[in-house]
């Protein structure tokens, strides 16, 4: 084992599970430490670095600092921790455990290797406060001794003596790391690529013929064990075949060493203290306690080749921990337990599965039932939709071609419409005309003459017209030379002025036309003012009396002005 071991941190080609430590006796393991340590070196360096992962991802007390560390650093650290990601774990680490070793890897290498710390990392030395504190204290109090004398401080049991020899390990590799960096070497490039390839050696898995040669190594001897505990050719039988054989094993060995016994009663009492039956009897009572019958250890069948197995792993055991006969023994008995109670547990479990199953198959059932009537409803209630729908595209159809009759109707009344408008318009331009002809015809032919009345003033009468914006068009000169004199505030177009712009007529109250003396151009450019305008239109009576004249002009300022 001791050669092994050196081989194992020494021989850079076949570099084994470093966790292996931790099932080397103490005292072995202690002689073979001390022998590495010495002076560091860039050897012990490369290998403390490895260790001082192992102790600190392998230790609860670490996991959520590295964590917070690794999540808050992980486009720095990615790089590193891939590098380690090599091939599966080993057995003896679990994948949660090994996780945290890569983590705790990455971020010594990143912190050793990138920054190129030379004292120790401050993230790196609180872990080592937080879960190695024995280290911290050892090497304050002692200023860095020699190794053994670590050891048998941790030996003499100073807050250590409940901690399992692993921890020991792990102190070890803590120690030798602070060993190398208080030596303060100065560490190449080249070096730490070294420890990387030592790490991922570390972590990968061994290979099938490796693991094969361990186990021939490590379960020479077992068939000894098997032939005695089982009996030679044993066949396959149950727990309690093999444990009542075993009780009679350990009858025959009381017959031998005790036939001096006085009496049956002295031999049951010195039977029952046999260490075996002992063993056996407690496990009963553990089992009873816990609401067990040591009737499933009847059901629990063991056939030949499972029992060499159960042998084997416990000569395994044997090798490892130095165990004597009566101890592999007691495995043993142990170990076939803990068959009992996987077979029946294995059995328990099947049937449990097997009633689960029952009654998910019985809810499946069920559930397809209330499935297949949802279905059922939907399916009705689609088949009613699609009807609804059917006749509301008919209907749809029927409004739509409704729809393009009425469009039609529509643009075909617009048309009307736009040509009557058209009309209308056209009509109104010539309203105020056709009315004015209307009204001028109509006097024309009556058979009224106007007679002069000598009550009213005339004075008052143009005094009444001062207030209207009037205009004359044609008429005699005389008679407009009269009337511009006694009527001011009117505007006066001659029928010679067909040139003249008369635009101002579309603002006057009335317009007022003479029938005589008058131009057609000029007639249908005061028809074009005043038309679409409030401007009143009307004429002069053939009358060369002024004031009869004026007297009409007034009647007429009366009936469509809207002054008056």
């Amino acid at each position: 084992m001791r050669k092994e071991l050196r081989k194992m941190l020494e021989n850079d080609s076949a570099y084994a599970d470093i966790m292996e430590l931790a099932l080397i006796p103490d005292e072995v393991k202690a002689s073979i430490i001390k022998e590495i340590f010495g002076l560091s070196s860039e050897k012990e360096y490369m290998k403390s670095l490895i260790l001082l992962a192992v102790a600190l991802g392998s230790e609860e007390r670490c996991r959520k600092d590295i964590d917070d560390f690794y999540n808050k650093n992980e486009k720095l650290l990615f790089e590193y921790y891939r590098e380690s990601k090599v091939g599966k774990t080993f057995d003896k680490s679990t994948i949660k455990t090994t996780e945290y070793i890569k983590k705790c890897f990455a971020i010594i290498h990143y912190q050793e290797h990138k920054k190129g710390d030379k004292g120790i990392p401050l993230f790196i030395e609180s872990l080592i406060k937080k879960a190695y504190k024995p280290v911290i204290s050892f090497n304050m109090h002692h200023r860095w001794v020699k190794l053994e004398q670590f050891i048998d401080w941790y030996k003499e049991g100073k807050e250590l003596n409940s901690l399992s020899g692993l921890y020991l390990d792990k102190c070890c590799y803590v120690l030798m790391y602070i060993a190398c960096k208080k030596d303060k070497l100065i560490y190449t490039s080249e070096m730490m690529d070294e420890v990387n390839i030592q790490f991922h050696r570390l972590i990968a898995n061994h290979s099938l013929e490796e693991i094969n040669k361990a186990k021939i190594e490590s379960t020479v001897g077992y068939k000894d064990l098997l032939e005695k505990l089982t009996f030679k050719n044993q066949i396959s039988e149950d727990v309690s075949f093999i444990f009542e054989n075993i009780r009679l094993l350990e009858e025959d060995v009381l017959l031998k060493h005790h036939r001096g016994a006085r009496n049956r009663r002295e031999a049951d009492a010195l039977y029952k203290k046999m260490l075996l039956t002992r063993v056996i009897s407690s496990l009963t009572v553990i089992m009873e306690t816990f609401g067990l019958s040591s009737d499933f250890l009847r059901e629990a069948k063991v056939g030949n080749k499972q029992l060499e197995e159960i042998t084997k792993f416990i000569y395994v055991i044997k090798n490892q921990n130095n165990l004597n006969e009566r101890e592999t023994e007691i495995a043993f008995v142990m170990s076939l337990l803990i068959y009992a109670i996987a077979t029946e547990y294995n059995s328990l479990r099947e049937g449990f599965y097997e009633g689960l199953k029952m009654k998910v198959q019985e809810q499946e059932s069920k559930e397809e039932e209330k499935a297949a009537a949802v279905v059922e409803k939907y399916q009705k209630e689609i088949a009613e939709l699609q009807e609804q729908l059917r006749m509301a595209n008919e209907k749809n159809a029927s409004l739509e071609l409704r729809l393009k009759t009425s469009e039609e109707r529509i643009a075909q009344l617009e048309k009307e419409s736009e040509r009557s408008l058209m009309n209308l318009n056209k009509a109104n331009e010539n309203s105020k005309e056709v009315h004015f002809l209307r009204e001028y015809f109509f006097d024309s032919h009556s058979n009224q003459c106007i007679v002069e009345e000598n009550s009213t003033n005339i004075e008052d009468i143009i005094k009444s017209l001062d207030s209207v914006k009037g205009v004359i068009v044609g008429g005699h000169p005389n008679l407009t030379k009269k009337l511009k004199k006694k009527l001011p505030s009117f505007e006066f177009i001659a029928e010679t002025e067909t040139s003249r712009d008369i635009s101002f007529v579309s603002n006057r109250d009335i317009v007022f036309v003479s029938s005589v003396h008058d131009n057609h151009g000029l007639y249908r450019k005061v028809m074009k003012g005043v038309n679409n305008t409030n401007t009143a239109l009307t004429y002069l009576i053939k009358n060369q009396n002024t004031d009869l004249l004026i007297k009409d002009m007034l009647e007429k300022c009366e009936e469509k002005v809207k002054v008056f």
